[in-house]
Order: structure tokens, then sequence, then C-alpha cells
């Protein structure tokens, strides 16, 4: 098969004017849909008054200029607004992020704003004016080229990554925007001009997209809450720069790809593995801001018009619907499941997808380091948080924003995801292993609320699941349930089968005062079983087993305990509702009374021919005969493959991966240059290379 090989945007030109982007093609169908219900129905909610962030305001305007940019009148009133803006939402003069625009939201949409050819040419004098205005107001106590151009300051993560990505995206895009009028502007915090701000912040980004892909995509694994943050940024830099375009364009392929991998394309639903999933409505059903990008490369539909408003209500699908970028063919035919020798997804082999991660920190030697006086101006507004220090692992110079952290990741990264795909893309399975050898320490994104098990696709319904979780309490809809935890789950699988274990330092936030159920030092882990397949539930020898639409069969087992029930079951909203779920928690191995290993084993009719046959099976397995004497696991699958894992999730010596992403579709070799190749039947392969050439 022919391989096209891309390697392109390696210059370091700056915008001077935005002529550079050639105008955009007219809207689609589905660009169109999302931006007429974000007119319809804005999200996120306007507000008005002391308590708003613009955030609302600033996207129901995007969306109608976006829309309809020859519409004078249109023009007009949204004009008015900006210039409002810059008197209700000036940033303070100060280095925080807690202040007007120093959320996740109104920034990105400013930039885009003022930097996409389809609404730049529509903004009045004073409107533009009034969007200078605030940049400089953002950037002059912000942006310190020392900070950008620092060796490796992309190991530097300000915040969680989506926080980073946003404010760092955001000072190189406001930096950009206030070129093309004031490139000789000095700013106050070093005295550097605006031009030589955006120089530098442009190395910060091409670093960053360089090393992220060769490392490993993302900390925040599909996580239905901050994915959508840390990508809406990628999407304003390969729209908007002119000297890093095509390389972010080249990462959000590769980024896409990686989703592609573990995509079920009957429900638009992202399966394998994921972390930072919260324990509300995302952890029970098929609801995320991914949805809304998903729908619009038309990797999936509904017929259900609640369904699709559910999911295009994301407010980050405004920027997507303003811009031609586009998955290649290639990947939504991975995603989609038509890229095998039958064009159909029924007939889909399965494969095995194995990526390395990101997460990996230095140790903190400081948590409150000192703050550098020439970089920090606080004016009329003092810090909410004192001292506004940094961790100063973050080097000479670089700090994070008052009221925030941040780390330093190391090199070489040990977080290994695996994800699944089952025969005819009817289930994934998803792990994500957190080395436990002594001496490694993970940042708080990588370690929090895993969210792994399996997914079911094919006849089942949305909802369908049988993964693991932690919380702070066995009710559902208790405050404690909700509780962030960091570091409690490790996992590891092999084809149609998986082991999940807490780790010795598992921990969890402080309980809510008065919550009599919540768990600091004995909080579980558990498996939601969704209550049309509970429904099926069958007691096999050691297991508790589970038919998906006499499809896909899985068996539930933990070594060495029982599985009780949580009290009350999982229930939200009413059948047909497109946020209903309901399901039981299986409960197992809180972190003071059990070390017992969670077991899930998969069939299929393919294979196991019928249910009855495959509990036959799975009968004869027992699971007391596959730990050793130290409660250590050494399981053999149906398959034949030998699933180890020890007490605590200490996973056997082996060496780190060779390639950075490895599946059927996907191949990259981890090396100071990687060659990413994607392939699919009946297309040619394509080659993204990221390394030293692009610098």
């Amino acid at each position: 098969m022919a391989t096209l090989l891309v390697l392109l945007g390696t210059g370091t030109a700056l915008a001077t004017d935005p002529s550079w982007s050639t105008a955009a093609p007219p809207l689609t169908p589905r660009q169109r849909t999302i931006l007429e219900a974000h007119i319809a129905k804005p999200w996120p909610t306007v507000i008005h008054g002391p308590t708003s962030d613009g955030w609302g305001q600033m996207n129901l305007a995007f969306a109608r200029l976006a829309l309809d940019p020859d519409n004078a009148t249109v023009a007009a009133s949204v004009n008015e607004e900006i210039v409002q803006w810059s008197i209700q939402f000036l940033p303070w003069n100060n280095y925080t992020v807690n202040a007007p625009l120093g959320g996740l939201g109104p920034l990105p949409i400013l930039c885009r704003l003022a930097l996409l050819p389809r609404t730049r040419a529509a903004l009045s004098a004073p409107a533009l004016a009034a969007l200078d205005k605030i940049f400089v107001a953002w950037l002059s106590p912000r942006s310190k080229v020392a900070w950008a151009a620092a060796p490796n300051s992309w190991l530097y993560v300000d915040g969680s990554e989506n926080l980073d990505a946003t404010r760092k995206a955001s000072l190189y895009l406001a930096a950009l925007a206030l070129n093309l009028t004031q490139p000789d502007l000095k700013l106050s915090v070093d005295g550097e001009t605006v031009a030589t701000h955006a120089a530098a912040w442009e190395a910060h980004w091409r670093g960053y997209l360089i090393h992220r892909a060769i490392e490993g995509l993302g900390v925040e694994m599909g996580s239905p809450t901050y994915t959508k943050y840390a990508v809406q940024n990628y999407l304003n830099i390969a729209d908007l720069s002119p000297g890093l375009g095509a390389l972010a364009g080249d990462f959000l392929q590769l980024w896409w790809a990686d989703v592609a991998q573990a995509f079920l394309p009957g429900f638009g639903l992202r399966g394998g593995a994921h972390n930072r999933v919260y324990r509300g409505d995302e952890f029970f059903i098929a609801q995320d801001g991914m949805r809304a990008f998903t729908w619009l490369f038309e990797w999936w539909d509904s017929e259900n018009p609640k369904v699709v408003e559910l999911a295009v209500s994301s407010p980050q699908a405004t920027l997507f619907a303003t811009s031609s970028w586009r998955p290649l063919p290639l990947i939504t035919a991975v995603a989609k499941g038509t890229c095998t020798p039958s064009k159909s997804a029924s007939a889909a082999p399965p494969y095995l997808y194995t990526s390395r991660r990101l997460g990996n920190t230095e140790p903190c030697t400081q948590h409150l380091g000192p703050v550098d006086p020439a970089g920090t101006v606080y004016g009329n507004h003092t810090c909410s948080k004192l001292p506004c220090k940094p961790c100063i692992v973050c080097g000479p110079g670089i700090l994070a924003f008052e009221g925030s952290g941040c780390d330093t990741l190391s090199l070489p990264a040990t977080v290994l995801k695996q994800e699944y795909m089952g025969a005819g893309r009817r289930y994934t399975l998803g792990a994500i292993t957190l080395d436990q050898s002594p001496g490694l320490q993970y940042g708080a994104d990588v370690g929090q609320n895993h969210q792994v098990g399996a997914f079911f696709g094919g006849a089942n319904t949305p909802e369908t699941r049988l993964v693991f979780g932690d919380a702070g309490s066995t009710n559902c809809t208790s405050a404690g349930f909700q509780r962030h935890a960091f570091g409690s789950i490790t996992s590891r699988l092999v084809p149609d089968a998986m082991a999940v274990a807490r780790p010795t330092t598992a921990a969890i936030n402080p309980c809510p005062p008065g919550d009599q159920s919540c768990k600091n030092t004995d909080f579980p882990l558990f498996a939601f079983v969704s209550a049309g397949l509970y429904g099926t539930r069958v007691v096999s020898g050691d297991w508790e087993c589970f038919n998906a639409a006499n499809e896909t069969f899985a068996c539930l087992g933990v070594t060495g305990t029982q599985l009780p029930r949580a009290a009350a079951q999982c229930v939200n909203e009413f059948p047909g509702s497109p946020t209903y779920y309901n399901g039981t928690l299986v409960l197992f191995n809180g972190s003071a009374s059990s070390r017992g290993i969670g077991v899930l084993q998969l069939g299929s009719a393919e294979r196991d021919i019928s249910f009855a046959a495959f509990l036959s099976k799975m009968e004869g397995k027992k699971l007391a005969d596959s730990v050793d004497p130290h409660g250590n696991l050494q399981y053999r699958t149906l398959q034949g493959d030998l699933l180890e894992f020890g007490v605590g999730g200490v996973v056997p010596a082996q060496p780190a991966p060779a390639r950075t992403y490895q599946s059927p579709f996907i191949t990259g070799v981890h090396a100071a240059t990687m060659e990413a190749t994607l392939s699919a039947p009946g297309f040619s392969n394509v080659t993204l290379v990221f390394g030293p050439a692009r610098s």
C-alpha cells in the first residue's frame, strides 16, 4: 500500500495579518445545526451581573456571528457586545486565573473570534480595539518570555492538563492576535515586545506538540469532563496559527486516531479506558463533550433528536463547527468500523491497542516555592490564596498561576493504556496500568477516578456496561460518592480478560461533614453493572456471569473474598431519557479490609457458541487456583493467555513498550523522531512525522 508522508509546517513565521488562512468553505448542515442549537438554547447559560464570567454571552455571540457573518444587524449587535466586554470582563492586573476571563471557556472563544477570518472580517474597529484591550490586560502580567522559552517548557504542567493547555494556548493566541496590530508594544511583566512573546509561546507549543506526540497523547484519557477543554486549544492552534497550523493539524490527526481505536459507532461512545470520570451521569451513560465533535465528523447518528441535542450542547462544539479541519477518511473508517474488507462493522475482527501515556512526575521538594518578584504584578487585586507560590520543581522562573499548582513531568513515562476491541465492534475492554514499582510518582490527573472495564455495543442499549470505579460511599446519591479518588485503581488486560486492584497508596478526598456512609480509609472499589445486564445474572462457580444481548458474555470474580451488593440501586431519570441509567454496584476490595484482585473474563457467541456453553467453561475455572500464597494472580484466560497481577497492582517486570502506539491501525516507534503510521484496508498509509525536523 502506498504511503503518504506528512512533514509540513516547519516555518516559524508569525501572522501580521489574517490573510495567511484561506477563507472557510460554506458551513455543512451539521455545522449549521450546532451553531443554531447554541443560538436557540445557549450553553453555557447566559448570565448577566457580577457573578458572570462572560462565557455564555461570548459563546452565543460567536455562534451568531459565525453562522451569519454577512448579516449587518447581527454584526452590529455582536460588535456592541464586544466593546462592553472590555469593560465588564477586563482581566485583573495580576498573575491569577481566579478572575475575569481566567476560566476554561472565554479566552479560547475570544481568540478564535479575533483570528478566524470568518469572524474577524465582520468585526468593527471599536470591537477589534476592545479585543486588543482584553488581550493586553491578559498578557501584560501573565506572559514572560523566559517562561515560554525555557528549555523543555512542555514538561511543566500548570494545574491539570486541560488548564495548562487552555492557559498557555490563550497566552499564545492572544499574543498572535495582538501581534496583528501592536507587535512592538512592550508588556509590563518583562518589557519584551508582543512579537517576542508570540514567538516564545510558539516555540513552547512547537515543543509541546512534538514531544507529547512522541511520549504519549493525553494525561486525561478520554475524560468526559476535561478532554474537550484540552482539545479546543489544539484545534485553535491548528486553525489560527500560521507557524504551527500544519503541525497542530497532524497532532490532531494522531489524537483522533487514538480516539478511533475503541470507538463504538452505534452509540457515539468512546469505549476502552478513561480517567478523571466523575461519579455522576458521565460515569453511567454515553454522555461527554466529545460526542458533539464525533457527531460533527459523522462517526455516529441518532434518530432521537434529544440525544443529538444533548450531545451538541458542549460549548466547545461551536469551535469545531467553525473549523474546516477534519479527521482523515482513514481515521473515520477505523472509528466506524468500515475499513474491513467487507466494509461492514459487523465483520470487523478483534484487536488490541496499546499506548504509552505521560503522567510520571518529579517529586515536589517544596510545595510552596519562591515567587519571582519581577513576574508578579498584583495591582489592586491581591491574591485570594496566600502565599501565591508555585511548586519549585517547575524550574527557575517558571510560575504556576496564582491559586494553582504545577507538576514537572518525568521521563520515561511508565503509564500504559490498553484497549481491546471485540469482534464486530460489539464491545471494548479497557485498562490503565500505573506501575507500582518503588520510586515512581504519578500526577493527580493520571491517577484520578479511573473508569475501566467493558462497554457493550451491538444489539445492546447505549448504557450497557460493566465498568470498574471507586468512590467514597456505596450510596450513589451521597455526596461522598462524588469525591475524587487519586491512584486508587490500577488495571491490566490481555485479550478478553482484565484484572483490577487497589494500589497500597490509594487516597481519596476528605469526607463531606456529617456523611456517615463516607469512608476515607476503607472506601470500596466497585463494578457497576447496568440493569439490563444485571438482569441476566447467573452464578457459575467462583463467578457472577452476565449475558449482553446473546452476543457478548461476561463473568466477574474477585480473589479471596465475596462480592456484596450496594444497598441501593444507582438510578437516574426514566427509560428513553438521554440521561437514563440504572444499575447495581458490586463491591470488592476495600483498601483496609481486602487485597482481593477483581477479574473480568469476556466471551462471545462467535467463539463460545452460547451463553450456556460459556457458563459451562467458566464453572470449572476456580479463581482460588489462580493465586499464589501471597495473593498474586496468575489467571489463565479462556483464550489461553496468562494474566498476571500482583497484590496492590504490582505488574511483572517488563521492558517499556518499544512503540508509543501499537494496533493494526496505528504504529509509532518511540524515538527522538517518531513516524506514526496510520493504516487501514482500502486506504493508503499516512505517516505523521514528529521530531527535531519540525522545530
